[in-house]
């Protein structure tokens, strides 16, 4: 899939940076090779698929006894072969405003840049795929320009550990995209047509279904830069709220409660009158997270905590893909690795009012002295 179905021509340099890419390729051929991480494509394409009318309404899958079986996985990597001699890939010319890391089209013909490319910059396809059988999608990924620019450009000057993220960010990036180009590919589905991957979803967006499916979590670049290296990954995960007892429930989701303590952040210490009212468009995932990300004015609470360098690493060894393994077999469940202690905060926006909180160390004397504080004035 990723060798023979790049576009070639104006702002495309991917056989300059094959080598570079590499090793983000392989990590993304594990995602769409592993029979547990396969699972979640098994689940979209075997799940029974039924009518909802809340939160959202739409069509949401349910788990089958044949979704989770040996045959099921088989069929989902013939699915995906299939798809890999369709699929086309490039990285958006310099010139474009595209804004995500990635972006899937029905069809090439639907990219906005498409006539500025020669019918022989495109892959060719297989005649085969012309016949009533494949009568499918022809979807199309189109990747951030930054990441070509990363590569191309800083790669060589930049340390190991940006070169870690930015495998790691590629290839989440690229898999995301492959998750909505399956869906296209398997049911010829229109936008708006996805599916929700449970019923619990708040609304139908597989890629960041499949980034908390298989990785655990949905991970943005420090600043959402790209180009530059990226110098820290971060989890982040969102809960909104309206009333206190769902404020309540949304701090144990995040885990605020039940893990190490809190204080907040003045913000005057850190040069502000108040801290600035981030609405749901300031998060990567607002999709998945938001039932409306179009509403401004939405109570709810984020927990951001950075990503250690070794939970990256981990995903480009062998080793840790066999304890893995071994693991998902003998629970016969896929699971994700869990990040660990890490420098967390937390920010709740709260209709005109905003705070931030930091995760205590109480191995830090100052924290510990915090703690004892809010203990005696029985805010914990």
């Amino acid at each position: 899939m990723f060798q023979n179905r790049w576009v070639t021509g104006l702002d495309q340099d991917t056989s300059a940076i094959w080598h570079r890419l590499e090793p983000a390729f392989r990590l993304a051929s594990r995602f769409l090779t592993e029979d547990y991480c396969l699972l979640w494509f098994s689940h979209l394409t075997f799940g029974e698929r039924t009518y909802r009318t809340s939160p959202s309404p739409g069509t949401w899958v349910q788990t089958t006894s044949y979704s989770v079986s040996a045959p099921a996985i088989a069929q989902v990597k013939v699915n995906l072969q299939e798809l890999g001699e369709v699929i086309t890939f490039m990285f958006s010319p310099r010139a474009s405003t595209c804004e995500v890391y990635g972006v899937t089209y029905l069809h090439k013909s639907m990219m906005p840049w498409f006539k500025s490319y020669r019918p022989q910059d495109w892959p060719t396809t297989h005649e085969k795929y012309r016949s009533p059988r494949y009568r499918h999608a022809r979807p199309s990924i189109s990747m951030n320009a930054d990441f070509q620019k990363y590569f191309k450009n800083n790669y060589s000057t930049s340390i190991l550990a940006e070169q870690y993220r930015a495998w790691f960010s590629f290839a989440a990036t690229i898999v995301h995209e492959i998750g909505h180009a399956y869906e296209f590919w398997l049911h010829n589905a229109q936008y708006g047509d996805e599916p929700f991957c449970s019923r619990y979803d708040k609304n139908a967006e597989l890629g960041f279904s499949w980034e908390t499916s298989v990785i655990g979590r949905i991970t943005n670049p420090m600043n959402n830069l790209i180009h530059d290296g990226i110098k820290q990954l971060f989890s982040i995960k969102v809960e909104e709220y309206t009333t206190s007892s769902e404020r309540e429930r949304a701090f144990r989701i995040l885990n605020i409660y039940t893990g190490a303590p809190y204080a907040p952040i003045n913000p005057t210490a850190h040069g502000q009158r108040a801290w600035p009212l981030l609405g749901p468009g300031q998060f990567r995932g607002k999709e998945f997270f938001f039932a409306n990300d179009g509403r401004e004015d939405v109570k709810f609470v984020a927990r951001i905590q950075a990503i250690p360098l070794e939970w990256v690493v981990n995903w480009f060894q062998e080793a840790e893909w066999s304890n893995r393994r071994r693991l998902w077999e003998r629970e016969s469940c896929h699971t994700t690795p869990p990040i660990g202690e890490s420098f967390t905060i937390m920010y709740e926006r709260y209709g005109s009012g905003a705070q931030v909180q930091r995760q205590l160390n109480l191995n830090i004397a100052a924290d510990a002295h915090i703690y004892q504080q809010q203990w005696a004035q029985g805010s914990i």
